[in-house]
């Protein structure tokens, strides 16, 4: 192994340690000396590759962004084409996302991190949010929903259903497994959906297949 194939996986063990503390203890009590322990190395080689916590934080962001855009987005071309329309898309890349989230904790971490009130960030809940608002603009076009639904109103929930879910996992992983969002859309759907849309989706509010 050369140099930098050693540097190079140094750096992604210390990303992972960063993001498993992060997720554990929040930004504020996690320290760079929990996370070199972590990662089995030295508070020296972590300074090599990051200059501060709050660097190493950011990076763990960026690593979550990106993983939680192509979970999406392999989630968006399995749903192209299926019946369910924009509703039925939604569904799919929200079970995706808590399938993401049940098993990697970089994606957990960067949740986590978005929202801690002393740093300023978010962009993975604001890309949630921004794809959410999407797909229920679309559906209300596309005549899946109920005049009643309001669409900011859905925003806000199934926006707060991914911080609280992953709030939840600190505890317990089984926040994050299937049924419970299964069961969110059993509840959900009948009160949101058109009736010829809610028959569609009636066999979509399962988890989406793993490709």
């Amino acid at each position: 192994m050369t140099k930098q194939e050693r540097a190079a996986r140094t750096r992604t063990a210390l990303i992972r340690a960063a993001a498993e503390e992060f997720e554990r203890r929040g930004y504020a009590e996690t320290t760079l000396n929990d996370i070199s322990l972590r990662c089995g190395v030295s508070t020296g080689a972590l300074h090599f590759h990051f200059d501060s916590k709050a660097t190493l934080a950011a990076t763990v962001e960026e690593y979550a962004e990106d993983d939680l855009r192509r979970c999406v987005a392999t989630a968006r071309a399995a749903a192209h084409g299926t019946p369910g329309g924009a509703l039925g898309e939604l569904i799919q890349v929200s079970h995706r996302v808590m399938d993401t989230l049940s098993v990697n904790p970089v994606v957990r971490a960067g949740v986590r991190l978005g929202f801690e009130r002393h740093r300023s960030g978010g962009r993975l809940r604001q890309a949630w949010q921004e794809l959410v608002a999407s797909l229920l603009r679309r559906a209300r076009q596309e005549g899946e929903l109920t005049d009643e639904a309001a669409l900011d109103e859905l925003e806000t929930v199934l926006t707060a259903l991914l911080h609280g879910l992953v709030m939840l996992s600190q505890e317990s992983l089984c926040w994050l497994e299937p049924s419970r969002l299964g069961s969110f859309w059993r509840l959900v759907l009948p009160r949101i959906a058109t009736p010829q849309a809610a028959t569609l989706l009636a066999s979509a509010s399962g988890p989406a297949p793993v490709q």
